[in-house]
């Protein structure tokens, strides 16, 4: 399981989300934090939003913001630029076609 991204831990420094809400979510500079919908399926795509909270339903971490309508709603972090990096896909940059984790998999699928 994702978890979030440092900017959001350090919002709770205690590392457990908070159900209770706040008003905007301020960053380090006291501007209010912007997200990024990444996931390439989704129908908001590309937009950007602003952060109103976090919180975790059901083992899923989760960023609310206001939609067009003005209407409070929510999306998974991982569907985000808030979400944290898978740490092989960093450090590969580019240069493995498969994470480690598959191959072994694949290994195992071809010994039975």
């Amino acid at each position: 399981m994702e978890s979030l991204d440092p900017k959001i831990s350090a919002i709770y420094p205690s590392g457990r989300l908070s159900k209770r809400k706040s008003s905007i979510t301020p960053d380090v500079s006291g501007e209010a934090q912007r997200f990024r919908v990444t996931h390439p399926f989704h129908p908001l795509f590309g937009r950007e939003f602003e952060v109103l909270f976090f919180r975790r339903d059901w083992g899923d971490d989760r960023v609310s913001y206001r939609n067009d309508s003005g209407s409070e709603a929510s999306i998974p972090v991982s569907f985000t630029d808030l979400r944290v990096p898978d740490p092989f896909v960093v450090m590969a940059a580019g240069r493995c076609r498969f994470r480690f984790e598959d191959l072994i998999e694949l290994t195992q699928l071809g010994h039975k």
